[in-house]
This record gives structure tokens, C-alpha cells and sequence, in this order.
């Protein structure tokens, strides 16, 4: 009897706290870590999928998500639950600590619930990703569960240099086939987004120094409405024609985007876009089959553009 409960509480605990080492699972189940080996292969036989994580941070991590229904709860729902167990492991001075841990647990476990929902991302097998940034993901993972800092080396698209920095992940986020950890900067004081990717992370390693998660902290403070990153707003207004016009007709093109047939091949569009980059690609995009109207300074850009165009064409 102890061993099936020792199973089904191993289950509950990575189905609650994500990754976990053979040392943590045996500490929580009052055994030693072979003891462990045999609960993983018992849960298997029993269909359970439960990868093993390599590295000097490695541990298991529950691969089946649908366990029992979810009890009604909406995806934002579950997300705060699981938020709330984590900053709570930061206020162990609260009377009833243990229990409302063990409940916690338990609640999280009966739930239908895997991260990755709402664009951010925690999983393995990532598309697209050397296995080098594979493991990044999992390790900033685990320290963004567990309030640990990492320490990056890390060169933005304008620099040449790696430069080391110390981070405090907040979440990891999949946007157009990227992925990329938010996190407070300690050396900038404030929050950054950076990607996995090893043209720009050379190094990602954890650090003994914990940190407390800002109780004020909420993601959509931090990214776009429409995109990654919270840029600029550019409120475009434009005239698109043709094979464009009954494109875009049918297509969600940005925030607030309202559309208007003002014949059968001429469409009167206006639209806010977040950031002058995404705007201008949008525009050129279009080519020869629109005429913005709005904003002035874009049009201006959108000529530059086209001059150095010709330019480069033409040489």
C-alpha cells in the first residue's frame, strides 16, 4: 500500500511542480532515490509519460497533461493557481505553509492543465531548436518555478560582444516560431525579453542566488497587444487595391482594423499596428497595390525605402 501511494504522490508532485530531481522526489516521499527509479517505472507500465531530463540540472518532467477533467476552471484560472503555489514557496512563514503546499499540490494535480497555453511555451521538443537550447528552455524553466537567477552570455542584434547578465526569469514565450525568456535585468533594473537562440545566448547557467517574484507583476504589462514586444503604436490609414484589397479583406491584419469596399477593387483600411518595423513591413508587403494615407512620417519612411531600393536594384 505505501508503494502505490508513494506512486501517486510522485505523480501529483511533478503534475504540480513541473521538473524534479530524483533527490527532491525522495526527500518529499521519505525514500531514497532508487526507490525513485521504480516509482518512474511503475508509473510508465502504467501509461504515464515521464521524461527524464539530463544535466547537473536535470530531473523528471510528466509528459501526459489530461489526467482528469478540469474541473471547470479557464485557462487564466489554472495559470493563477499555479502561479500563486509558486510565489507562495518565497513565504514559508505563513501559518498554514504545509497545508495549503499539500492542497495545492493535489489541486494542480486534478487539473487539465499544460503550460504552454496563451503563447508561453515549456516543453522539450521544440521545433526548429538545437537540443543546446532545448535544454536552456527547461533549465530557465525549472529556475522560473523555483526563483533561482541565471546568468546569460547574451548579445543583442546590434552588438558584437557577448556580454554576461544576470536574469530573473519571469516567463517563457513562443512567438512566430521563436522562443524567448522575459525576465528582470539586474544590471538594466528593469524587464527584458531575450531569445533562445545561439546566435545570441552563448552561455545560460544557473546561479545560487534566489529572488522574489514582484507581486505586482503581470505579463501583459510587458509584451504587445498584437506582437512580442510593446513598441510604438502607428494608427495606419491606407487605400489598397486589386489582388491586396481582397486579401486583406478576409485576413486579421492588427488591432482595431476596421475595413471599407469603397468600390469592388479599392478597399479603404484603417488599422493600429505596434511598432514602426512591423508597420513598414506590412506596407511593403503590399507593394504597388496601396496608398497610405496616414501617418505623414511613415510615408516619408515608405519613400525612403523605395529610393534605396531603386538604388541598389538599379547599381
Amino acid at each position: 500500500m505505501a508503494r502505490l501511494k508513494n506512486c501517486i504522490r510522485m505523480l501529483q508532485l511533478l503534475k504540480a511542480r513541473g521538473m524534479m530531481s530524483r533527490t527532491q522526489l525522495a526527500a518529499e516521499l521519505g525514500c531514497n532515490k532508487r526507490q525513485i527509479l521504480d516509482y518512474k517505472r511503475e508509473l510508465e507500465e502504467a501509461g504515464y509519460l515521464i521524461e527524464s531530463v539530463r544535466g547537473a540540472h536535470g530531473g523528471y518532467v510528466l509528459r501526459s497533461f489530461d489526467i482528469v477533467p478540469s474541473n471547470g476552471f479557464t485557462t487564466s484560472q489554472m495559470h493563477a493557481l499555479k502561479e500563486a503555489r509558486s510565489y507562495m514557496t518565497t513565504h514559508k512563514d505563513f501559518l498554514f505553509y504545509q497545508d495549503y503546499m499539500a492542497a495545492m499540490d493535489k489541486l494542480l494535480f486534478s487539473l487539465s492543465y499544460k503550460d504552454g497555453e496563451n503563447g508561453v511555451y515549456i516543453a522539450s521538443d521544440v521545433a526548429g531548436l538545437s537540443s543546446k537550447m532545448a535544454e536552456a528552455i527547461q533549465l530557465c524553466e525549472w529556475a522560473r518555478d523555483q526563483h533561482r537567477c541565471m546568468e546569460i552570455a547574451y548579445r543583442s542584434m546590434k552588438s558584437d560582444v557577448y556580454e554576461p547578465i544576470r536574469i530573473q526569469p519571469y516567463e517563457i514565450l513562443h512567438y512566430k516560431d521563436g522562443y524567448y525568456c522575459l525576465a528582470y535585468s539586474l544590471k538594466a533594473k528593469d524587464y527584458r525579453i531575450y531569445k533562445f537562440s545561439e546566435e545570441r545566448m552563448r552561455q545560460c547557467v544557473l546561479c545560487e542566488q534566489s529572488f522574489t517574484r514582484a507581486s505586482d507583476f503581470r505579463l501583459l504589462d510587458h509584451i504587445g497587444r498584437n506582437g512580442l514586444v510593446r513598441d510604438e503604436v502607428y494608427e495606419l490609414e491606407l487605400m489598397v487595391y486589386g489582388t491586396s484589397a481582397r486579401f486583406l479583406a478576409e485576413k486579421k491584419i492588427g488591432i482595431n482594423e476596421k475595413k471599407e469596399w469603397i468600390d469592388k477593387d479599392c478597399l479603404h483600411v484603417s488599422v493600429v499596428m505596434e511598432g514602426k518595423l512591423e508597420a513598414l513591413h506590412f506596407l511593403m508587403s503590399l507593394q504597388h497595390e496601396c496608398k497610405l494615407l496616414a501617418p505623414q512620417e511613415l510615408k516619408k519612411e515608405m519613400l525612403k525605402i523605395i529610393e534605396d531600393m531603386n538604388k541598389a536594384y538599379s547599381s
